[in-house]
């Protein structure tokens, strides 16, 4: 038996893998059942001394010999998008929401709200064995179906102040929130406030965690290692040629002369080339339309297309 050490972002296994006729495609098979890889997700092994890609019709035995009485250390990388245009949804498209009348009587855990908390928590609770209902006032929208002109904007809106909703239905997709000094802009679907955050993914500035209880800050190590989490399972990336950008360079050029210690793009959960992504969701490359705003379409990573969909899946394996 030879010992492999197996990295997938963050995460490690070590494993007794069977040399005395080692092949990639066993090897492979090893892999997705330790890592609950779907079968339609596609991956590549590489090897970290030298960055090569390891290929069908490598030789393990050399790559073992080569690690000498170290384990053979390989890292689980994104196999090149499949191939399917980046101006179409992808075809395999269904909905995971169910209408309240099709709930079971009674669940081990509730969850309110489908945005980047509530799919975390669910999908957290669904990891441990429970059978888990998340609850979202808004509908589920399918590429196609998200407002993409003013006409549909604004018809898929709802205003409240003081509590009260002014104007749009209590469905409506952009759900405004004024009130004394404050303006908020809340999603109204599934996957919540992950549809219309642009994905800006920002680790927030640790002056942050001055608001949070103490006991939250006892662990930066715990903390850390959440943030590595969901960066893993998000990959923020930030925008290719971003920096030659109009407003990119409008910006760089009002903040000079002033403090800003720091000035660049921020990484956003949009995928600029097309992909299945880890939890088997196709994912066109971004076309640079702006839709991130309005939900976007199927290249950007709201939290029904990963912590959800993932929560499903795990659900379905039970």
């Amino acid at each position: 038996m030879v010992a492999i050490k197996l990295w997938r972002g963050q995460e490690v296994r070590r494993v007794a893998f069977d040399g005395t006729n080692p092949s990639l495609r066993s090897l492979r098979a090893l892999v997705r059942r330790l890592f609950s890889i779907p079968p339609n997700v596609p991956f590549l092994l590489r090897h970290p001394p030298n960055g090569r890609t390891l290929r069908e019709d490598d030789d393990l035995r050399a790559a073992i010999a080569a690690s000498g009485p170290s384990p053979l250390t390989l890292r689980l990388v994104a196999a090149p998008p499949a191939a399917f245009s980046p101006l179409q949804a992808p075809p395999r498209w269904s909905r995971i929401s169910s209408p309240l009348a099709a709930a079971a009587r009674s669940y081990d855990a509730v969850v309110v709200g489908s945005g980047y908390g509530g799919a975390i928590a669910a999908l957290r609770l669904a990891a441990l064995g429970l059978r888990v209902c998340i609850l979202e006032r808004g509908h589920e929208r399918l590429p196609g179906e998200y407002p993409s002109d003013l006409t549909r904007i604004i018809a898929n809106t709802q205003l409240h102040k003081g509590g009260e909703r002014l104007t749009g239905r209590a469905s409506s997709f952009f759900d405004l929130r004024v009130e004394d000094r404050t303006f908020v802009w809340v999603g109204c679907g599934l996957g919540g406030g992950s549809l219309v955050n642009s994905n800006v993914a920002i680790r927030p500035d640790d002056r942050i965690f001055d608001l949070f209880p103490p006991k939250f800050k006892s662990d930066p190590a715990r903390i850390e290692r959440a943030f590595d989490a969901a960066f893993e399972m998000l990959a923020p990336l930030p925008t290719p040629g971003g920096e030659s950008l109009g407003k990119t360079r409008a910006l760089a050029r009002g903040v000079e002369g002033t403090d800003v210690a720091r000035f660049g793009c921020a990484r956003v959960n949009v995928t600029f080339s097309a992909r299945v992504n880890p939890q088997g969701v196709a994912q066109p490359a971004c076309t640079f339309c702006g839709d991130c705003n309005t939900g976007g379409f199927v290249f950007i990573l709201t939290s029904s297309l990963n912590f959800i969909a993932q929560k499903c899946r795990v659900q379905r394996r039970r």
